[in-house]
């Protein structure tokens, strides 16, 4: 079928790696052009869709129909299995491999299905925000859009893991048929480049004789304009000190770009995030934030020093580092003058004193695990630079500019333990002319865990009261004669941990071909007997099939 291409000349010798977007086979990282422009996408791929969110400018027309979130849904690859086609005879090159049944037939190839992820289908939500035009994404109401995502749950048995987090933008004029994205849809979509096309790019407007020139550019109609991904790392929720698994864990981060207002816009200088955190007492806060070696060449108007690039050292105002420490007051420029009155310390003598931080968790959001003796002092660094003040403050050793650090810092998981206010800034970031960055933390009482204790005495004192009312009435003493033993039996209770019955094997149907990539798994085609030996995990599972043993994946059988 091939894809639509309006008037961009698209080889298909590279494959997926061309598209009309991209008809050069330009290509960033690990990304398929094509995955990437199309969704849903025809192939089978490791993404599994999250949201797709449809602004509500294109529902609210008759241009397209509003059902359009049933279709994504239906064809994410989370719920619908994938094709693709093995042993084609004739295809030689990458860009011959048919993307469909048919052709793929007719090459003399075998249509093969993959199966979907098996998780639950994406959600499909109309945008509850509008955006500025040539704003990239900031709201009309000054707020960013935002979507909240629930974070799965590990595998069990599984203590961490990395994910990646892609976030795609797409823009897509409303006359722009974008159901008619196969190749036989030119006369569909009547869209010419103006360099490419230059005599239809002219209009006449219909009822008068004015020709006009239209600034089109046939790449970018219906074009996904940023391909953003992000690498995290899904933790086991930590259970707090005295805490639980259900305690509330605030997340605290930084956000922001170095440069200036102007430079880093539509984003922000340094900021962080949130930057007035609520906290109930007993909640906990995980304080951590990351930044980047690679930033643009900007000015140090905030996140002054280094370190300095060793792979450009031309470029020596790229790097961000960030810390945390008290000020007095939220307009306060300086942090406070003694150890004991910084932010959330506590005096090691005086533990029953509630407070947020101990005095060495406390350094460590100051001084991010510096290592003192591989630090410089100003003095030194005056000695080794006398007349240079930017090559002081980017010295690898200036830990006073916190050089030494990497971009990422964890300070931990913390609970909310005194109730109060907290005022604090970063030393390095934090520029008083036209920016600052500064935050607030604070703690208030716990309303409703006060209430359910006072609800659950109150309950405690009424349920004694009545036992002692009925016991009087019926003349009975209030408390009763009750043996201090016990009769002891001798049955012997159940032993809830008692070995289960052998594993019994099981035969069932291959409802997709598997080829094995490792020595240890097992192939099968489509329809095979593949009895089951032993479950392995969740995901895989042990088994024969014509005379051969291996692991498999559990969603390749019925």
């Amino acid at each position: 079928l091939g894809l639509w291409t309006a008037d961009q000349s698209v080889s298909t010798s590279n494959g997926a790696a061309r598209t009309r977007q991209e008809p050069s086979s330009a290509r960033y990282g690990y990304e398929c052009p094509e995955e990437r422009d199309y969704y849903p996408y025809w192939h089978w791929t490791p993404w599994k869709d999250i949201v797709n969110i449809v602004s509500e400018d294109r529902c609210s027309r008759q241009i397209i129909k509003c059902d359009k979130c049933k279709l994504t849904t239906k064809e994410s690859g989370n719920v619908q299995e994938k094709g693709r086609c093995r042993g084609c005879a004739t295809c030689r090159t990458v860009g011959q491999q048919p993307n469909n049944a048919r052709e793929c037939k007719d090459a003399g190839g075998k249509w093969v299905m993959d199966p979907a992820h098996g998780i639950d289908k994406p959600d499909c939500i109309q945008a509850e925000f509008t955006t500025r035009v040539n704003q990239l994404g900031n709201g009309i109401d000054g707020e960013t859009p935002t979507y909240n995502w629930t974070i799965p749950d590990l595998p069990v048995g599984t203590d961490s893991m990395k994910c990646v987090l892609r976030i795609r933008y797409n823009v897509t004029p409303a006359d722009f048929d974008e159901q008619a994205t196969f190749a036989d849809s030119k006369t569909t979509n009547k869209i010419f480049d103006d360099e490419r096309s230059e005599v239809q790019a002219y209009k006449n407007i219909k009822g008068t004789d004015a020709v006009l020139a239209l600034n089109v550019n046939s790449d970018e109609w219906g074009r996904v304009f940023q391909d953003r991904s992000y690498v995290f790392e899904i933790r086991k929720r930590p259970i707090v000190e005295t805490g639980t698994l259900t305690t509330t864990i605030h997340n605290f981060n930084i956000r922001g770009k170095r440069g200036n207002i102007v430079q880093t816009f539509p984003a922000v200088e340094y900021d962080f995030v949130p930057n007035h955190l609520t906290c109930l007492k007993g909640d906990a806060v995980h304080i951590q934030w990351t930044g980047s070696d690679y930033n643009p060449n900007r000015n140090g108007n905030n996140g002054e020093g280094g370190p300095v690039d060793p792979q450009n050292m031309g470029n020596t105002l790229r790097c961000d580092r960030h810390n945390m420490v008290q000020t007095a007051a939220p307009g306060d420029n300086h942090p406070l003058p003694t150890l004991e009155r910084q932010l959330l310390y506590k005096e090691e003598t005086m533990y029953s004193v509630e407070r947020f931080l101990n005095k060495e968790e406390a350094e460590k959001m100051s001084f991010l695990d510096q290592d003192p003796a591989s630090c410089a002092q100003i003095e030194e660094l005056r000695q080794l630079y006398p007349n240079d003040q930017d090559a002081r403050e980017r010295h690898h050793r200036n830990c006073g500019k916190l050089n030494t650090r990497t971009p990422y810092f964890d300070g931990g998981v913390v609970k909310c333990d005194k109730i109060g206010t907290f005022h604090f800034m970063s030393t390095r970031d934090n520029n008083f002319s036209n920016r600052d960055m500064k935050g607030t933390i604070e703690v208030k009482r716990n309303f409703w865990l006060i209430m359910g204790l006072l609800f659950g005495a109150l309950t405690l004192v009424g349920a004694s009261a009545f036992f002692v009312y009925r016991r009087r009435k019926k003349g009975k003493p209030i408390i009763p004669d009750v043996p201090l033993l016990k009769k002891v039996t001798n049955k012997v209770p159940k032993n809830p941990f008692r070995r289960q019955k052998k594993f019994q094997p099981r035969a069932v149907t291959a409802i997709y071909s598997y080829e094995a990539q490792e020595e240890n798994e097992l192939s099968f085609e489509k329809g095979d007997t593949v009895v089951i030996t032993e479950y392995v995990s969740d995901e895989w599972w042990l088994g024969t099939c014509k005379g051969e043993e291996g692991v498999f994946p559990r969603t390749y059988v019925s």
